[in-house]
């Protein structure tokens, strides 16, 4: 036969439905060819002829087909895996032609093609080997024998190869150099962007991983120009693209206090806003002392927010309700839910919780904040209240005595008429030990089939945020003013109130004790009651009753108690 082809190997992507397969090429033999499957993991296994596969074609000088058995083991090469069919003719010869008669044209021809094919194949062999240029001066290079934990490199004078050693500094590795360090350790010409030249003739490689990069909690590791774009795009993308839909998720900000307990104002009740923007959750009252924890918090967090069990064998949780029109940007899409959690470092019982995201199906803005209906047992997730859905499966969190970070990724949010969307924490344990802790912080949802790292906001933007829903003037002092107006009675002060910030809705009052207040006109009266009147979005006015106002006559609320509080809610 003639060879006009010099393909010698066939390479196929496997698609788990593929069982027939060409040679590419002719073969005299079928011991002539080699089937290999390598895994995607680039594990290579040598296939055996009728185990794996059945062989066609020899010596009919066409291309052969390979036929993958798939019975009664299927070996249908996999989604993700490489089938090789390689030439591989003997370097052997075996014929012996007769000293007379006639010439033995067809084996003669047979041993040449057979000749061809291994030059064939060894001109394969050699294409994939390291060769020096066409126009390189350089021959009789040797490869030294292998040598463990040393790694291969040019000799000092860059006329062969040799072994050099590495000596290994945990996390950095330090090569013997070949270049001489410039004064003050600066890069050296020619330097791999991965070393440092130092004055002890050693290269450290330092540089921080992608995580690191994208993280920025490293000032002693190097960056490369590509762990710099890695850090930026990360940066980018968590602040911009993948902003927090919650508020308050690091519990810095604290306007009604910074502990909740069955005594303090607000209590600790179920379903009662402590922590801004944030609503204890609890089966019944005075289940869990909450708090602002500012020691017990995660590398780079200021807070965090602290379950403390009061009450034994009861659940208890946090929820976060996300006004409308920020939900709007994941109705209909998917979200991730990301946040840090530890257990206290004497826990009896407690070290599971359980996290949610849920959807509100009735009137937007218009929500059942006590979103349990019923606890259940421990294992069971609670049952909702009317018009509350999970839009994931909540499943077990095993807590530890340090901070992990706990991802739910890729929810589809795609309950029908959802107008709002909340997240739910929980703890799932039913036998709570009275004084178990749990610490919760850094606490993200966010528009993206993956969680991003928790970026905080600068505190005042946060604080600003909460002040849309809630706004607490706590002057801590006396003879500090909160309105100015008139008294248009003996009796009454009519005086205005202009917010720091626009409020979701016109808010209602509450008010720490209007004998805590005075109504200065000329002279100085206790109020004895302080009421809004047509309250707006962005102001309202007060009513204060006192006595011995001067009608007409300007007026002035202020405190008389360093404890006095005027708080205005517009809560969800």
């Amino acid at each position: 036969m003639t060879l006009s082809s010099t393909t010698t190997k066939s390479s196929y992507s496997g698609d788990g439905a593929t069982v027939s397969f060409s040679t590419g090429f002719v073969f005299l033999a079928n011991a002539h060819v080699t089937v290999i499957l390598r895994a995607s993991d680039g594990t290579e296994t040598t296939w055996t002829e009728g185990t794996q596969y059945t062989l066609t074609g020899a010596g009919t000088g066409a291309a052969g087909t390979v036929t993958v058995d798939a019975s009664p083991t299927d070996y249908t090469p996999a989604s993700g895996t490489t089938l090789v069919i390689k030439r591989t003719a003997p370097e052997t010869q075996g014929t012996s032609l007769p000293l007379g008669g006639a010439f033995p044209s067809s084996t003669v021809e047979q041993m040449i093609d057979q000749l061809t094919m291994l030059i064939q194949a060894h001109s394969e062999e050699i294409s994939r080997s390291l060769v020096l240029a066409e126009t390189s001066s350089f021959s009789g290079l040797t490869l030294p024998d292998p040598s463990a934990d040393k790694v291969l490199g040019w000799n000092s004078g860059g006329t062969d190869l040799e072994n050099k050693t590495i000596v290994d500094l945990g996390d950095n590795v330090t090569l013997s150099s070949d270049t001489p360090a410039t004064a003050g350790g600066s890069a050296s010409a020619g330097s791999s962007t991965t070393q440092v030249s130092r004055s002890d003739h050693k290269h450290a490689l330092d540089i921080a991983s992608q995580a690191q990069a994208e993280a920025g909690t490293e000032n002693t590791l190097a960056m490369t120009a590509l762990r710099v774009s890695q850090a930026i795009a990360a940066l980018e993308t968590d602040t911009v693209n993948n902003p927090n839909l919650l508020i308050n998720g690091d519990f810095r900000v604290a306007q009604r206090g910074t502990s909740f307990t069955s005594a303090s104002s607000p209590a600790n009740n179920d379903d009662t806003y402590l922590l801004d923007r944030w609503v204890n959750l609890s089966d019944g009252n005075d289940i869990v002392d909450v708090s602002q924890e500012t020691t017990t918090v995660p590398t780079g967090a200021y807070a965090a927010i602290k379950l403390d069990i009061e009450t034994a064998n009861k659940k208890a949780g946090i929820l976060q309700v996300i006004e409308a029109r920020d939900a709007e940007t994941i109705i209909g899409g998917t979200a991730s839910l990301s946040f840090k959690a530890r257990a206290g470092g004497s826990n009896a019982t407690v070290d599971k919780l359980r996290a949610g995201v849920i959807s509100w199906s009735s009137t937007a803005d218009s929500v059942t904040s006590d979103v349990v209906s019923a606890w259940n047992a421990e294992g069971a997730d609670p049952t909702l209240a009317t018009n509350w859905t999970f839009e994931n499966t909540p499943s077990d969190l095993t807590l530890t005595t340090s901070y992990q970070t706990f991802t739910i990724e890729n929810i589809s949010i795609d309950t029908a008429s959802t107008a709002n969307v909340g997240v739910f924490i929980w703890i799932d344990n039913d036998d709570g030990t009275v004084a178990d802790l749990v610490y919760i912080t850094d606490v993200k949802l966010e528009s993206s089939a993956v969680a991003t790292t928790y970026r905080p906001r600068p505190v005042e933007a946060e604080t600003v945020l909460c002040q849309r829903f809630f706004w607490r003037w706590a002057p801590g002092a006396t003879s500090a003013a909160i309105a100015t107006g008139v008294a248009f009675s003996s009796t009454q002060m009519n005086g205005l109130i202009k917010y720091p910030v626009q409020m979701r809705v016109a808010p209602s009052l509450s008010v720490s004790a209007a004998s805590q207040f005075n109504v200065l006109t000329t002279g100085g009266n206790a109020a004895s009651a302080i009421s809004l009147s047509s309250p707006t979005e962005e102001r309202t006015y007060v009513i204060v009753t006192s006595s011995s106002l001067t009608g007409g006559h300007g007026a002035v609320l202020e405190s008389n108690n360093t404890a006095a509080t005027l708080s205005l809610d517009a809560e969800l």
